[in-house]
């Protein structure tokens, strides 16, 4: 087997790993849309049924303060995450990936660098819709362009990595 696959470290790719580590299985939009819902129906439940009493006003800042965390998890987190990656913004990556092992080309503004990983270096594989996040640890992730692999090759390639690390490869519906 030898299966090429490509990506680049953009907003894109960091806004799908950071929500991917924050909702895990669960869909990102979907699960937003819900604590949205919940959290308007609980604040307007709040402000009809409630008189400003102290109980009241505490629900009032718990109430803001949840949507104001939720809020910026989804949408400003992912962003500060890009911001933060200096050098490492809009590298390129090219994975090859062997029956025996899978390397690894890097190309950033001021870098290139290859390397070679077993596949017993990766403790979890997550699939969405979009991408293969591979796990070497709970820090770091190799994000895999699924649009770069036809779908032959995708079929391959997941039968590959399923027979690697059994369970760990965990396919999230979104």
């Amino acid at each position: 087997m030898e299966i090429t696959a490509h990506s680049q470290y953009n907003l894109k790719t960091v806004t799908a790993l950071s929500r991917l580590m924050m909702y895990k299985k669960r869909n990102p939009r979907k699960s937003i849309l819900i604590f949205g819902c919940a959290w308007f129906v609980l604040l307007l439940l709040n402000i009809l049924l409630g008189i400003l009493d102290e109980p009241s006003v505490l629900a009032y800042i718990l109430l803001i303060l949840l949507g104001s965390l939720a809020m910026f998890g989804y949408f400003f987190a992912p962003k500060i995450q890009y911001k933060n990656m200096g050098a490492f913004k809009d590298g390129t990556h090219t994975f090859v990936f062997y029956d025996e092992k899978f390397t690894v080309t890097s190309q950033t503004a001021s870098s290139v660098g290859t390397s070679d990983f077993n596949y017993a270096t990766i403790q979890k594989i997550m699939e969405t819709t979009e991408y293969l996040f591979l796990f070497p640890n709970k820090n770091q992730s190799f994000i895999v362009d699924k649009s770069t692999l036809s779908e032959q090759d995708m079929n391959t390639l997941r039968v590959a990595l399923v027979s690697k690390i059994g369970s760990q490869y965990i396919i999230c519906n979104y």
